[in-house]
């Protein structure tokens, strides 16, 4: 299975990626077979613009964290959003620090990047 984009600017100026699978079915038939269907790839670089695709594109947008979930959901097509927005490259939700008495763990912290850093906050 081959993954094909077609690049396209979003409204926050990052580049998106419209992605589809292509089974190399003939054309008539390749739309039929899609696992998983047609989406749009968002990459924000920050907490704000992940904020504003998500409002903007409302319920036809998914947050996408880990996709242990939602990818095999797509692929059975009981998931079907029109737009994922990738948290990965948002540093501001990774990281582990200590705030006075609190410690603070980013969203997209790793379970390696908590267990490596867990011995230097005791």
């Amino acid at each position: 299975m081959r993954l094909r984009a077609s690049h396209s600017r979003n409204t926050l100026g990052r580049k998106s990626d419209r992605a589809e699978t292509n089974n190399n079915l003939p054309a008539d038939a390749e739309e039929k077979h899609m696992i998983p269907g047609p989406f749009t790839y968002h990459r924000p670089g920050s907490v704000a613009d992940a904020v504003k695709l998500l409002a903007d594109f409302g319920d036809a947008a998914r947050p996408l964290a880990g996709g242990y979930s939602l990818v095999p959901m797509m692929k059975l097509r009981l998931a079907t959003p029109d737009h994922l927005v990738d948290l990965h490259d948002i540093a501001d939700l990774k990281g582990i620090e200590r705030q006075g008495g609190r410690i603070v763990i980013g969203a997209m912290t790793t379970q390696h990047q908590l267990l490596a850093k867990n011995r230097y906050l005791k």
